[in-house]
C-alpha cells in the first residue's frame, strides 16, 4: 500500500483541535426538530424516490396527475414500513406513511371507510401503539391483518379511475424469511383484494413496500383471469417503492406524481418463482440442517447464474433482471469508445433522452464477458457503471465508466493466483445485465498471471461446485452479429505485470499438536513480539513470541503519543496488564466526554487521565439507533434520521448521492457524540430469504463494494467519526447464525463474498471492521488469522480496529490472536487476564466472588458476572479457596452490583449492600446459590457452612481450578490495544478530551 494512504501516528494535539469540530444541535431539552434534522430529511426524502424502481408501466398509468383524487389500499398503506426490525431499526421521530405522502401532494383519497377502518382497526388491535415490541425475532405480519374487499367496499367515495395498492412486508435480525404466503408471496385475501380492484378500476398500481425480493408472479397472473371496466389490462404498474426510511410517503409521492422521475434499477435479480435461486433448497433451515451451509452454487450468485444458466432454466426464470428499472421517458445509450491497456479499460457513452416529455437520469452498466479457454467463468461480470445528471427531452450526456483492467481476472485456487484467460473479452454496454449491445472485443494473446497471493481460509470447503456450459449461456438475436463486427482492441500479455500481495504477515511458525495453538490455526501460527519495560519483571514468552524489552515513561500519555512525543510501542509496553484488558474488552458506560443514551457499546472510560476516552459505537446501518427521549431532568431529546435501507441506496445506483447520505450522517454521529457507526452492512445477498438483506446492498460484490466506499467516504469526510463495515464475512442467513459454519470455496470467497469488503477497504479506509458471528470453513470469524489478519490487513493494508459482533468472541486467546481487537459488549476484562496469568477470584465481604448483575428494561434480559479471575467453579477440582465472614467482617465494603438501564438507555448502578448484620449477609448468600445467577454446577463447587443460631458467621468454600497453562501472548494483546489506541487519537472524543485537558 502507498505510504501516503496510511494513517499517520503522529498527530500534534494541536492540529486535532484545528480540525472542523463543528456541530449541530446534539441531545437538547428543546422538542422541536433541529435545522440538521430538517435538513437531513429532505436528503433522505430524495434518496429514497432516487432509490425506488419501476418494474412496470401499462396503459400510462403512471405518473398520476398531482392533486387527483385516487383510491387507497393495503395495509402499507397505513402502516408503511420505514425499515426492517433488529440492530437495524432506527429510533426516528416521525414516519410519514403513503396516505399521508398522498395527501400531503394534494390527492384526494377516496377509499371507502368500510375497508379503512376495517383495516386499520385490524392491525392497531394486534399491533396497539403502544406495544414497545420486540427489537429482534419475527417482524410484523403485515399481510395477516389485510382485509377482504366487497363489491361495495371496492368502490370509491368520490369517481376516480385510478387505485393503488401498497404491499408490505418487514424482516429483521435474528429470522430469516419465509417462502410462503405473506412474506415471499401474497396471501389468498391480498391476490383476491387485487383481482377485485383491477376488476373495478381502469389504472391499478402496486407499490411493493419491502425490503428485498418478493414473488411478483402474482402481476402476469391477475392480469391473466381479471380485465379492467374497460376490458383492458387488470394490473397496470409495479413500484418497488421499498422501506424508504421516515420519509416514505413523501418520496412515494413525488414519483407517483412525476415529480421525480424514477431512475433506480435493480441491485439483484428477480426471479419469477424461489426456486429458481440456487441455494433455495439448502438455504438456512430450508432442509432442515442448520449447522452447516454448503456454497455449492460456487461464484454462481444472482445474474452469475441467471445468466449463465438461461437456457437450462428457461426463459421464463427471470422476471426482472439485475440492473433493471423503466423510466417515464426513454433513453438511448450508444457506446462511443472502448480503450484498454495492461492498466485501464475506458468506455464512453452517449446517453440521449428520446422522449418528449419528462426529464430524467439512466444508468450505464458495463459488463464483460471473459473468454472461457481456462477456468470455468459466468457468462458476464459488472465492471462498471455511471449515473447521468437529469437530462431534459432531447438532451444528452457522454458518461466514461473506466475500471481496472485486472478486474477482469478470475481466482485460480489451485495456484493461489489471479489471472486473465488468453482470448476474446466481450465489452457490453446497457440499462440492465439483459439489455446490452457489444461495444468491443478486447483480445489477449495469451495467458497473464496478475496477481500472486497465499491460499487463505481453505481448510474446509463444500462438497460439490456449479460449472457453467456455454451451451446454457444468455444470448439474444443480435449478440453473435455484435461479436463478429466489434471494434477490436489488443491486449498485449507482455505489457501486464504480475502483482505480490502475499501477505507479510503469514504465519510462520511451526506448533506441535500438543500446542493450544493447534486448535487455533493448525500446524503453523503466527509470530508476534511481545514489548516489556527494560526494569520491569520478567516475562515468559509463549509460542511464537519474542520478547524485546524498551524504555517506558510512567507518566506518558496518549497526547504525548499524538505530539510525537513517545512511540506508540513504548506507550503500549507501559500499560500494566489490567489496563491492556479493560481497553481491548468493550464497556458498559462512558466517562466525562459526552456520550449518546442508547448506544449500541462503548469502549472502556477507565483512563481518561491517559489521555484515552471512551468511543460511543452505535448502531445503522439505517441511521443511529439512539434512545428518542432521555429522562434527564429536564428531559433531553437526540432524534435521528431514519434513512432508506441499504438495497434501496444501492438501488440509486449513484455514488455521489450516497455519498451525500454518509456525509448527513458523519454530522448526526458528531451532534450526538457517536464515534463509530456499526454500518455499512454489506453481505452479499446470496438468496432473497435472508432475514437481513435490508441492510445489505446487493447480490454483486462491485455495487456492494462501491456503495459501501461512498458511505464510507461520506461519514469519514466529517473529522473525527468513522464506518464499521460489517459482518465479515459471510453473514447471510439468521437461523443458528451463531454458530452456522458457511463452507465456501476459496475462489467463491475471493469473488464473490470478500471482494466487495476488499474494494471497500481499499477505497475508503473504513476505521473499522466488524467479524461476524458465523464460522466459516471450519472457523468462527473472529477467530480467524487468515481473514482478519493475512487478508484483511496483509493483502488490503487495513489499518483500523476490528471488533466482533456483540458477543461473538468465543474464545479471548484466538480472538487475540486472530487480530480481532475489541471484544463487544466486553465487561469482561477477567477473561483477558485470565488466560494471560493466574489470576485468583475478587472475593466480597459476603464469601462469594464479587457479582455484577446488569438488567435491561428494554429487553427484559439480566446478565450475571462473577470475579472469578482464571478460577473455575468445579467440586472435583483440587484448589479450595475458604472464607469465613463473622462479627469481624466489615459488611459496609460490599463490592457486587446491580445496574438497571431504563427504557431510555440511562443506567443506574448501586451497590448490592451494605449488609446489617451477618445474618443478612447468610441469607443473601443463600438466596444466590437458590437462585439461576449460578449454575448448577457452580452451586455444587461451593460449601456454605453456618455457625450459631440465629446464624453469628459462616464459612464459604469454593473448589475449583486455575486455567492453565496460560496461553495468551502479551504480544497479540498489546497489539490490538494499539490498533484500538490509533483509531481513538483519530476520533472526535480524543479531540475533545484534549480540550479539557
Amino acid at each position: 500500500m502507498n505510504a501516503s494512504r496510511r494513517w499517520s501516528l503522529a498527530i500534534p494535539v494541536a492540529v486535532l483541535l484545528a480540525l472542523n469540530s463543528t456541530t449541530a444541535i446534539a441531545a437538547t431539552t428543546d422538542p422541536d426538530p433541529t435545522p440538521l434534522e430538517l435538513q437531513n430529511a429532505q436528503l433522505s426524502r430524495s434518496a429514497a424516490a432516487q432509490g425506488m424502481v419501476l418494474l412496470e408501466n401499462h396503459d400510462h398509468a403512471l405518473p398520476i396527475a398531482a392533486r387527483s383524487t385516487v383510491a387507497l389500499f393495503g395495509v402499507g398503506a397505513y402502516a408503511t414500513v420505514k425499515g426492517g426490525t433488529g440492530s437495524g431499526n432506527v429510533n426516528n421521530r416521525y414516519t410519514i406513511n403513503a396516505r399521508t405522502g398522498l395527501e400531503n401532494a394534494g390527492y384526494t383519497v377516496t377509499t371507502s371507510d368500510a375497508y379503512w377502518s376495517a383495516m386499520t382497526s385490524a392491525y392497531d388491535t394486534k399491533y396497539p401503539s403502544s406495544a414497545t415490541g420486540a427489537v429482534f425475532g419475527p417482524a410484523v405480519d403485515y399481510a395477516s391483518v389485510e382485509q377482504p374487499l366487497s363489491p361495495a367496499s371496492v368502490q370509491p367515495t368520490k369517481p376516480t379511475d385510478t387505485a393503488i395498492f401498497v404491499v408490505a412486508r418487514n424482516s429483521g435480525e435474528g429470522a430469516d424469511r419465509s417462502a410462503g404466503a405473506g412474506d415471499y408471496q401474497l396471501t389468498t385475501t391480498e391476490s383476491a383484494d387485487l383481482a377485485a380492484i383491477g376488476h373495478a378500476y381502469r389504472h391499478v398500481v402496486i407499490a411493493l413496500n419491502v425490503g428485498g425480493i418478493i414473488d411478483t408472479s402474482f402481476f402476469p397472473q391477475v392480469n391473466g383471469t381479471t380485465k379492467d371496466p374497460a376490458g383492458g389490462q387488470a394490473l397496470d404498474a409495479l413500484l418497488d417503492l421499498g422501506q424508504a426510511g421516515q420519509e416514505s410517503g413523501n418520496a412515494l409521492a413525488d414519483v407517483l406524481s412525476g415529480k421525480v422521475n424514477p431512475s433506480g434499477k435493480l441491485s439483484d435479480t428477480w426471479a419469477s418463482k424461489y426456486s429458481y435461486y440456487p441455494a433455495s433448497a439448502t438455504f438456512g433451515a430450508n432442509d432442515g440442517n442448520t449447522t452447516t451451509e454448503d456454497y455449492s452454487e460456487g461464484v454462481y450468485v444472482g445474474y452469475r447464474y441467471f445468466d449463465s444458466f438461461d437456457k437450462k432454466l428457461g426463459p421464463a426464470a427471470v422476471a426482472y433482471p439485475f440492473g433493471y428499472g423503466l423510466s417515464y421517458t426513454d433513453f438511448a445509450i450508444t457506446p462511443e469508445s472502448v480503450k484498454a491497456d495492461a492498466k485501464t479499460v475506458t468506455v464512453k457513452a452517449k446517453v440521449k433522452n428520446t422522449g418528449s416529455r419528462y426529464s430524467g437520469k439512466q444508468v450505464v452498466q458495463v459488463y464483460f464477458s471473459a473468454p472461457q479457454t481456462g477456468l470455468d467463468k459466468p457468462y458476464q461480470q459488472l465492471a462498471g457503471y455511471a449515473k447521468t445528471d437529469t437530462l431534459k427531452p432531447g438532451a444528452s450526456q457522454v458518461v466514461t465508466v473506466q475500471y481496472k483492467t485486472t478486474d477482469m481476472a478470475s481466482y485460480d485456487s489451485r495456484t493461489a493466483s489471479y489471472v486473465l484467460d488468453s482470448g476474446k473479452y466481450a465489452i457490453r454496454v446497457g440499462d440492465s445485465s439483459r439489455t446490452t449491445q457489444v461495444a468491443a472485443r478486447l483480445d489477449l494473446d495469451r495467458k497473464v498471471t496478475t496477481e500472486v497471493v497465499n491460499h487463505e481460509m481453505n481448510d474446509a470447503q463444500p462438497a460439490t461446485e456449479l460449472t457453467s456450459d456455454p451451451a446454457n449461456f444468455y444470448t439474444y438475436p443480435a449478440e453473435k452479429r455484435q461479436l463478429a463486427t466489434a471494434p477490436v482492441v489488443a491486449l498485449k500479455s507482455g505489457s501486464f505485470r504480475t502483482l505480490n500481495r502475499k501477505s507479510a504477515l503469514e504465519q510462520n511458525v511451526s506448533v506441535p499438536t500438543t500446542s493450544p495453538y493447534y486448535a487455533i490455526d493448525g500446524g503453523k501460527i503466527s509470530s508476534t513480539t511481545a514489548y516489556v519495560s527494560q526494569s520491569g519483571s520478567a516475562y515468559q514468552p509463549r509460542t511464537g513470541e519474542t520478547v524485546k524489552k524498551v524504555s517506558v515513561d510512567p507518566k506518558a500519555t496518549l497526547y504525548d503519543v499524538a505530539e510525537g512525543k513517545i512511540s506508540l510501542t513504548r506507550f503500549v509496553a507501559g500499560l500494566s496488564d489490567t489496563q491492556l484488558a479493560d481497553i481491548v474488552e468493550g464497556a458498559s458506560a462512558g466517562g466525562t466526554v459526552p456520550q449518546a443514551a442508547g448506544a449500541a457499546g462503548y469502549t472502556t472510560s477507565k483512563y481518561e487521565s491517559l489521555g484515552i476516552p471512551a468511543l460511543v459505537l452505535s448502531d445503522g446501518p439505517a441511521g443511529l439507533r439512539l434512545t428518542q427521549k432521555v429522562n434527564s431532568t429536564p428531559p433531553t431529546y437526540q432524534y435521528q434520521t431514519a434513512w432508506p435501507i441499504g438495497t434501496q441506496l444501492a438501488q440509486t445506483w449513484d455514488r455521489d448521492l450516497v455519498r451525500k447520505v454518509g456525509h448527513a450522517i458523519g454530522l448526526e454521529m458528531k451532534a450526538a457524540h457517536v464515534t463509530l457507526w456499526l454500518a455499512p452492512g454489506m453481505n452479499i445477498h446470496r438468496d432473497p430469504l435472508n432475514g437481513r438483506n435490508f441492510e445489505y446492498f446487493s447480490e454483486d460484490p462491485l455495487v456492494s463494494g462501491l456503495t459501501s466506499a461512498a458511505e464510507t467516504l461520506g461519514v469519514q469526510s466529517n473529522p473525527g467519526v468513522g464506518v464499521t463495515v460489517k459482518h465479515f464475512v459471510a453473514n447471510n442467513q439468521e437461523a443458528n447464525r451463531n454458530a452456522v459454519d458457511e463452507l465456501i470455496g476459496e475462489r467463491a470467497l475471493r469473488e464473490i463474498y470478500l471482494r466487495g469488503f476488499q474494494i471497500s477497504v481499499e477505497t475508503a479506509r473504513p476505521m473499522a471492521v466488524m467479524s461476524s458471528y458465523n464460522q466459516v470453513n471450519g472457523s468462527y470469524s473472529s477467530a480467524n488469522y487468515d481473514l482478519l489478519t493475512d487478508l484483511l490487513r496483509g493483502e488490503w493494508g487495513f489499518q483500523g480496529l476490528v471488533m466482533s459482533d456483540w458477543g461473538g468472541s468465543h474464545n479471548p486467546v484466538a480472538t487475540m490472536y486472530s487480530g480481532n481487537d475489541l471484544i463487544e459488549p466486553g465487561n469482561k476484562p477477567g477473561e483477558i487476564l485470565a488466560n494471560l496469568k493466574k489470576v485468583t477470584p475478587v472475593l466480597d465481604v459476603t464469601g462469594l466472588p464479587v457479582l455484577v448483575t446488569s438488567t435491561s428494561a428494554a429487553s427484559g434480559r439480566t446478565s450475571n458476572t462473577w470475579s472469578l479471575g482464571g478460577f473455575t467453579l468445579d467440586a472435583a477440582g483440587t484448589e479450595t479457596i475458604s472464607t469465613t465472614v463473622d462479627a469481624q467482617t466489615n459488611l459496609a465494603k460490599v463490592l457486587s452490583t446491580v445496574t438497571t438501564v431504563d427504557a431510555s438507555g440511562v443506567a443506574t448502578t448501586k451497590a448490592r449492600g451494605p449488609y446489617a448484620s451477618v445474618a443478612d449477609a447468610y441469607a443473601d448468600v443463600q438466596s444466590l446459590l437458590g437462585g439461576t445467577a449460578l449454575t448448577a454446577a457452580q452451586k455444587a463447587a461451593i460449601t456454605l457452612t453456618p455457625t450459631g443460631t440465629p446464624v453469628t458467621g459462616y464459612t464459604i468454600t469454593l473448589k475449583g481450578h486455575y486455567n492453565e497453562p496460560y496461553s495468551m501472548r502479551l504480544g497479540d494483546l498489546q497489539r490490538s490495544t494499539s490498533r484500538i489506541l490509533t483509531v481513538i487519537m483519530h476520533s472526535q472524543p480524543f479531540q475533545d478530551l484534549a480540550k479539557s485537558r
